[in-house]
């Protein structure tokens, strides 16, 4: 038998990717204070319930934007989530534009972990694929789109 005690100290290489989510606060490192540190989120809900897979009936739109920064950010923006969003309808290819009317802009600190949030009614759906592309009000109109089906 080998009573070789030494240690393994070779360095192996890492060669798995990084498939996980990544969850928590972004390291420091990655924040700077401003708006793109932020996370922005849209889902479709029925009634406050995100879904995929919705069923008939009204829906709303719900929206989000997180700062997972350890710092606080400040951002100037209007007091709604978004400023608009286009739900299309992806059997017929048919659109239905929202603007929305919200306060004049005004500065928001969000601290780490906290969100705007807003919901909107989109309207009543029957059976069938959707799209929704929403612009948010931060200063830079950031947009996001979204797909969901209805039962």
């Amino acid at each position: 038998a080998d009573a070789d005690a030494d240690a393994d100290t070779d360095a192996d290489a890492d060669t798995d990717v990084d498939t996980d989510t990544d969850t928590g606060p972004k390291p420091q490192s990655d924040c700077d204070g401003g708006e793109f540190d932020l996370l922005f989120s849209a889902d479709a809900t029925y009634g406050t319930t995100p879904c995929e897979n919705c069923p008939a009936g009204e829906l709303f739109l719900a929206g989000a934007m997180t700062n997972p920064c350890p710092d606080p950010v400040v951002i100037r923006m209007q007091s709604c989530v978004f400023s608009s969003f286009v739900v299309t309808n992806l059997t017929t290819s048919s659109s239905t534009p929202t603007n929305l009317t919200c306060d004049q802009p005004y500065e928001y600190t969000l601290n780490n972990g906290e969100s705007m949030k807003n919901s909107f009614t989109m309207g009543e759906f029957e059976a069938g694929d959707y799209e929704v592309k929403v612009k948010f009000t931060n200063p830079s109109d950031t947009e996001l789109t979204t797909s969901f089906s209805v039962q």
